[in-house]
């Protein structure tokens, strides 16, 4: 539907309240499991997809140990992909499922039919919505701007960014996932040394899934006298977890969030030895948004921390280019030029090659913007 205040789709039609009761209601067997694991583990996994198969009872103490369960494969693999482990294990599958994975993407046509719209919200979506409290009423679009979602909770209607819902349900997943462990959220560091090898591997979402639960923890350890006084290589682990969780959330196209988990790394990582490591990360993050003038000061004080880094300065050129700073931008290429010429390695010729074409690649930039300025420049500064 089409008015004076943008397009408005009536999301009735996809109002999931209620479906994990009467799914309980008509499968007796579901309703046992669900004793023993927490419906809160079960009716995220079934929001996620997962069917469980079956679950094994320790004799002695009576509780489950292990399960069995699958789930359609996403992408070209449609084939089920099936798993099985310790409960904790089918926690750590469902979160990477509901917090890894990328926002669904679809577009809507100006008539879409009920299945179109189904899509673009995504069956996740709507399935969480009812599990935290909120029923979907309207979906709208202002002015060709972000898609808006109208949800009704505890007696009111509220309009909120379609990206804003599906983070607060994430956010609430971790939550609801971490208090079902019947323990506090604690940092254990053996999840970074498993989410640093899934990174390598390019297992964006198991690294999204084991990391995701620290960052309120550390946003508010950061905040007190204990996070004061962590010793500086503990502050660099964590910097450093936060970092790749960045990078992730980067490639699964969660770039807010990105940005969010890198500037906790920068303050996790000041005075420590990562500090460096990660100002350049967030800076590089500013320059991919095209924020160059804010991307300088990380530049800076990288550049104090690693003063022979030939990279810093080429970044520096180009950051105040875009700011149209040519002069700025001028002093860091030939801070550029002198820190290549003293740090070039023939193991590293490649680099140093790609190091060169960039530089020269500025310069013919600078040359034009400059102009016959340039020349004169260049014969004062060689005599």
């Amino acid at each position: 539907m089409t008015n004076s205040r943008g397009r408005e789709f009536d999301l009735t039609p996809l109002t999931a309240d209620g479906w994990y009761d009467h799914i309980l209601s008509t499968v007796p067997a579901l309703e046992k499991l669900a004793s023993g694991l927490g419906d809160a583990l079960v009716a995220l996994a079934l929001a996620a997809g997962f069917r469980i198969t079956s679950a094994a009872v320790d004799r002695i103490s009576g509780e489950i140990n292990n399960v069995e369960w699958s789930r359609d494969g996403s992408g070209d693999n449609k084939d089920p992909i099936r798993g099985s482990g310790t409960p904790q294990t089918l926690r750590t599958e469902v979160l990477a499922v509901l917090v890894g994975e990328a926002d669904a993407e679809a577009t809507l046509t100006n008539d879409p039919t009920v299945p179109d719209i189904r899509n673009f919200l995504g069956q996740r979506t709507i399935l969480l919505c009812p599990l935290f409290g909120l029923t979907l009423r309207r979906l709208v679009l202002q002015n060709e701007e972000e898609f808006r979602v109208v949800v009704f909770h505890d007696d009111i209607e509220e309009i909120v960014p379609l990206r804003q819902l599906r983070r607060y349900l994430r956010t609430r997943v971790v939550e609801v996932l971490q208090n079902d462990r019947n323990r506090g959220v604690a940092i254990d560091l053996s999840q970074a040394a498993l989410a640093q090898t899934a990174f390598t591997e390019n297992r964006f979402e198991e690294v999204v899934a084991r990391l995701s639960p620290w960052l309120t923890t550390l946003s508010v350890l950061l905040r007190t006298p204990q996070g004061a006084s962590l010793d500086p290589n503990a502050k660099s682990e964590f910097a450093r977890a936060l970092k790749i969780l960045a990078l992730s959330l980067r490639e699964i196209r969660r770039a807010d969030e990105s940005e969010e988990n890198l500037r906790l790394a920068v303050q996790y990582a000041h005075d420590t030895p990562s500090a460096a490591e990660l100002y350049k990360a967030f800076a590089f993050s500013l320059r991919a948004a095209k924020r160059f003038a804010e991307a300088i000061g990380p530049l800076r004080r990288a550049q104090v921390l690693l003063p022979q880094d030939p990279e810093i300065p080429l970044d520096l050129t180009e950051c105040f280019l875009r700011c149209n700073r040519t002069v700025a931008a001028l002093g860091c290429l030939r801070l550029a030029k002198t820190k290549v010429s003293e740090t070039h390695d023939q193991e590293n010729s490649e680099k140093t090659k790609k190091l060169l074409e960039k530089i020269t690649l500025f310069q013919t930039e600078i040359e034009g913007i400059l102009g016959s300025a340039f020349q004169r420049f260049q014969e004062a500064v060689s005599q």
